[in-house]
């Protein structure tokens, strides 16, 4: 349950994390976004996967969007489930491989190195 159990997390504890790299997971639409939209997130997914849909991390990218969020979200083109293999050595979208990362808003880092992201992320508390 990796991505589901991130992206539950933070809709439940959301002062707790500054950054989170959910891979081929989802929200239950009962969660109010706007309690983590200032926690980074980082969402993949591989456009080809039949155990997880992608539309449901794309769903929790639109909820975002909406909410001014701050979630970068990669599409991993021809990769099935375990986008996370594929998450762990993210260096951008120039790869040479079919892969596309969209923003939520204007808040989100720009870096295209998913380690040198993630450790660049500190805790913030919600304004909520």
């Amino acid at each position: 349950m990796g991505g589901f159990g991130s992206f539950e997390c933070l809709a439940v504890q959301p002062d707790r994390f500054g950054a989170a790299i959910p891979s081929a997971g989802g929200l239950s639409p009962w969660h109010d976004l706007a309690k983590f939209k200032h926690v980074s997130v980082w969402g993949f997914h591989g456009d080809q996967d039949t155990t997880v849909i992608p539309q449901l991390t794309e769903a929790v990218f639109d909820r975002n969007k909406e909410v001014g969020g701050n979630m970068k979200f990669t599409t991993l083109g021809g990769v099935g489930h375990g986008a996370n293999a594929f998450a762990f050595f993210y260096e951008g979208d120039g790869m040479d491989l079919n892969f596309s990362a969209a923003v939520s808003s204007d808040v989100c880092d720009p870096e295209e190195d998913v380690w040198k992201w993630l450790f660049s992320k500190k805790r913030e508390k919600s304004d909520q």
